[in-house]
């Protein structure tokens, strides 16, 4: 089990032995989202990203700290730099998709949820969201994508 507090300081010691590490500079930022320290994360992915552009990791976790302070265009474009970068990148699609879920861009959100579901076709969930984008667009299609979350009649 991931245990945030005591994750941190073996993430220091990590960076003090090698501060070229995106890979340890992005899990001790989620570690400090995950403590409420959303500065301290948000810098950690900033040298994550300065340290590896290619790596879409720190986009993705940037990216749900901006979606939970309020900031859904920085979010998008983070999603969207992960997607950019990796693109079977599952969880950058689906982070994109609720946004413009939430935005009621249920066109937006069907395409990331299609995509996700191409990448993954037995994700239930990425089914079960298509579906409700569909229904925020009338179209009859969306019992299928229901049908094939695993809801049945």
């Amino acid at each position: 089990m991931h245990e945030p507090k005591a994750s941190v300081p073996d993430y220091n010691k990590a960076i003090q032995l090698n501060p070229a590490n995106a890979v340890t500079y992005n899990s001790r930022g989620w570690a400090g989202f995950e403590l409420g320290d959303t500065a301290a994360a948000m810098n950690d992915y900033k040298k994550a990203i300065e340290l590896d552009p290619k790596y879409p990791d720190p986009y993705n976790n940037r990216g749900w700290a901006y979606y939970v302070s309020g900031d859904t265009r920085a979010a998008t474009d983070d999603y969207s730099k992960a997607i950019e970068i990796d693109p079977s990148f599952t969880k950058a699609y689906f982070n994109r998709a609720v946004i413009k879920m939430n935005a009621n861009d249920f066109k937006g959100a069907m395409q990331d949820y299609t995509a996700l579901i191409k990448l993954n076709p037995d994700d239930n969930i990425a089914w079960l969201d298509r579906g409700a984008a569909r229904l925020g667009l009338k179209d009859p299609m969306a019992c299928n994508d229901f049908r094939k979350a695993g809801f049945r009649q």
